[in-house]
């Protein structure tokens, strides 16, 4: 594994829970942002990678496939293998795929295409539809791309982060 698509992600919300927590920079704490609307959960830990700036300004998105969910505020180191595009009111954001770094399960996922196919539908049905209920904020579902676009998203975020 290559140092361009190794990273670690801060889990910010568990796969399975409706809460919405973000890290609070000026506090260095974790917050409860908002209850997810709808009957929707996360489809995988989500979180972000420190140390990048992605398009939207913010630290960029990430999610990390495991069978079982951490908790806020826990690191994963992770290996990219895809990107998943959402389309907001401002444009395109990327989430980061990942899949956690020795977990035996995933050792043979290594790029989007190795994972089963609904695995990256669900996820792009979940940003579809998780802010359909949160009056007047919808994104859509802009698709997935493998892990060499990924990379790239990740290098530039990183190079962002560098220059700000």
């Amino acid at each position: 594994m290559s140092e361009s698509d190794q990273l670690d992600v801060v889990v910010e919300s568990p796969r399975g829970s409706r809460n919405k927590y973000e890290f609070d920079e000026k506090r260095g704490v974790m917050r409860l942002d908002r209850r997810i609307l709808g009957a929707v959960s996360f489809p995988a830990d989500y979180g972000f990678v420190p140390g990048t700036v992605g398009e939207d300004g913010e630290p960029l998105d990430a999610l990390v496939l495991l069978d079982e969910p951490t908790y806020p505020g826990i690191w994963v180191a992770a290996r990219v293998i895809g990107v998943s595009w959402i389309g907001t009111r401002t444009g395109l954001e990327a989430k980061l795929l990942c899949v956690p770094v020795g977990d035996p399960v995933y050792e043979d996922v290594h790029d989007l295409n190795d994972l089963p196919r609904h695995v990256a539908r669900e996820i792009g049905q979940f940003f579809g539809v998780y802010k359909q209920l949160d009056g007047g904020t919808t994104t859509t579902d802009e698709g997935q791309e493998g892990r060499q676009v990924a990379v790239r998203v990740l290098a530039e975020a990183r190079a962002r982060h560098r220059g700000s």
